[in-house]
């Protein structure tokens, strides 16, 4: 859940006690996270080309995602469903084409809002 900071600011080893002076403020809520976002990834449509990815983080939004094929280095983006990355969960698909036949590695990041990155591949087989 959120986390609250309490900073106290004292003077207090520099002067006597009667004279010392003493302040705290507690800071708004925040979250703190470490987890990365976890993907779930499914192929299906006409040859298993239509990738269908979903994306859960427990605890800040989901912010981006993008996939590579074969540890290319062309990043392709991933729009999400719903049209804006802002939840904990998205959904999202994409259409890969012009594949040449056999073994593929479709490799999909996501980021939440913090920036933790979560990863996951799928292995396709293409005629």
């Amino acid at each position: 859940g959120p986390t609250l900071i309490r900073l106290v600011a004292s003077d207090r080893p520099d002067n006597p006690d009667r004279d010392a002076l003493e302040s705290e403020r507690i800071s708004q809520p925040f979250p703190i996270d470490n987890s990365p976002p976890v993907i779930v990834l499914r192929s299906g449509g006409e040859g298993g080309t239509i990738i269908e990815v979903e994306i859960e983080d427990s605890i800040t939004p989901v912010r981006k995602a993008q996939y590579t094929i074969d540890y290319g280095e062309r990043v392709h983006q991933i729009a999400p469903a719903d049209g804006v990355f802002d939840s904990l969960v998205e959904t999202a698909h994409f259409t890969l084409t012009d594949l040449p036949p056999g073994e593929h590695v479709i490799a999909v990041q996501a980021w939440d809002q913090l920036d933790n990155i979560g990863a996951q591949q799928l292995i396709l087989h293409a005629k």
